[in-house]
């Protein structure tokens, strides 16, 4: 179904800050290097990933808060996602990223932990395996499909290159990776739904 715009201007917007946090890091440096004059914000495994970009920050500088002990939380903090979801045409949200020194984000690169693949050692493997922030990112940047381009699926990073040569993303460009991520989403969370659903056992340890 093609995406029919209510507006006849074509809203193309440039790439100028990144948020990368990716589980399946397959073709991510070559990526984030091709994306040319940008900041990239990125997190943990990604981060060294990247590191030998020099345009490349670790988020925890960023929002001023050490990630938390195992990673379990990176990425939930207001400047991640105020970045993400404020509207640049909006002059209130534009004042409310100036106070707490946030940048807008024009493009968030992430995909998800395995859980199919962990479940199958267990439930409490399934459990420890059930991204958090990396979903939040991921709806936060669909939703705002009006100026976030939102990357989960690397087969995707070829043509974002050849796209950016133009100097742009585009609306219907990002409609586009945007119905893609709701649709990876949907996929993901229901693989967790349907997992638990048929368990009847649970393996825990207290502390």
């Amino acid at each position: 179904m093609a995406i029919k715009q209510v507006n006849t201007v074509e809203d193309k917007r440039k790439i100028k800050n990144v948020l990368i946090s990716v589980w399946d890091k397959t073709g991510i440096l070559e990526f984030a290097r091709s994306l040319g004059d940008v900041t990239i914000y990125s997190t943990g495994g990604t981060f060294v990933a990247l590191a030998e970009l020099p345009n490349v920050k670790r988020v925890e500088e960023y929002t001023g808060y050490a990630e938390m002990p195992g990673g379990l939380v990176k990425t939930l903090h207001p400047k991640i996602h105020a970045g993400i979801l404020a509207d640049a045409r909006d002059l209130e949200n534009n004042d409310y990223l100036e106070h707490i020194e946030a940048v807008h984000f024009d493009m968030v690169v992430a995909n998800l932990y395995p859980f199919q693949e962990m479940s199958v050692h267990g439930v409490e493997s399934a459990r420890s395996h059930i991204d958090i922030g990396g979903p939040t990112m991921i709806s936060a940047a669909a939703k705002n499909y009006l100026k976030v381009t939102v990357v989960t699926d690397p087969s995707d990073y070829g043509r974002i290159v050849e796209w950016l040569k133009n100097g742009h993303i585009t609306f219907t460009q990002r409609v586009e990776l945007a119905k893609k991520a709701w649709k990876h989403l949907a996929d993901y969370q229901q693989g967790i739904s349907d997992f638990f659903d048929k368990k009847e056992e649970f393996d825990y340890e207290l502390s």
